[in-house]
């Protein structure tokens, strides 16, 4: 019962920045409540800096205002610095990588997104900003180069994660490996390592070249408690080993998400 009151508390509270931080409301209004509307729509955001999106559902807003009003990449993750090298895996519309780059102009985010529909987006979403230091990739990124299964992890299209499981799927995709994603960087190392992946993490981490680590400095990642038979535990113990200092936040609403933090 506390988890439910504390999931429809926040729920009541998001209102308002709904509302109030994205333009035109109406546009917000008539997606949450599935009425008739022009999809994909592009909404305004009263953030720091402000930004614009094409989004497609309610979903899409949900997470701008999560990533993009609330900033939980920062309150459970890192602070951006002007000129760090940033991975983006699972970057979806774009909405951490646009952010990231907007407040640190110096810097280079390198964007990974396999969904089709989504990285149409995240290229869309790139030229209406006008930013130049976000480079997009159509690919998914995992512990080993190969080809993957994208598969629907909800019923939203922005909750998608690529499986190496053969099966049903929604179209199959490239995968590059997590150590060529940072070797490509223009100086071969990454700064900070953002993952919203829909349960791959723990493929990548659990399963990626151990020496990499040392080349990655920093890592805030969104957990997804159960995925594959796994639990987030795993995960800061296969960080630790890998030198990090790590912390992980459970979500308070949904217990089964959760943030992990490692530096070094």
């Amino acid at each position: 019962m506390t988890v439910t009151l504390r999931r429809y508390g926040y729920y009541l509270r998001s209102i308002v920045p709904l509302l109030t931080r994205m333009d035109p409301p109406t546009v917000v209004l008539k997606a949450f409540l599935g009425l008739p509307l022009s999809r994909p729509f592009l909404v305004r955001l009263r953030s720091e800096p402000p930004l614009a999106f094409w989004a497609r559902s309610a979903m899409d807003l949900w997470v701008l205002k999560e990533v993009c009003l609330e900033r939980e990449y920062e309150r459970f993750g890192f602070v951006p610095q002007d000129g760090w090298r940033i991975l983006d895996v699972g970057a979806g519309l774009g909405e951490f990588a646009l952010w990231a780059a907007a407040r640190c102009p110096r810097s280079r985010v390198y964007a990974y997104e396999p969904f089709p529909p989504s990285f149409t987006l995240l290229e869309e979403n790139i030229r209406q900003n006008g930013l130049t230091n976000v480079f997009p990739f159509p690919l998914a990124v995992g512990p080993q180069p190969g080809r993957a299964r994208l598969k629907s992890a909800g019923r939203e299209a922005v909750m998608v994660q690529a499986s190496l499981e053969k099966g049903e799927g929604m179209g199959d995709v490239l995968v590059t490996p997590l150590v060529k994603a940072v070797a490509s960087t223009d100086t071969g190392y990454c700064d900070l390592l953002k993952m919203d992946c829909e349960g791959c993490e723990y493929d990548l981490i659990l399963h990626s070249e151990p020496s990499l680590w040392s080349r990655i400095a920093r890592i805030c990642l969104e957990y997804h408690e159960g995925a594959g038979g796994h639990s987030h535990d795993e995960l800061v113990e296969a960080l630790g080993k890998y030198s990090y200092q790590v912390e992980a936040f459970p979500r308070p609403t949904h217990p089964h998400l959760g943030f992990i933090r490692a530096w070094r």
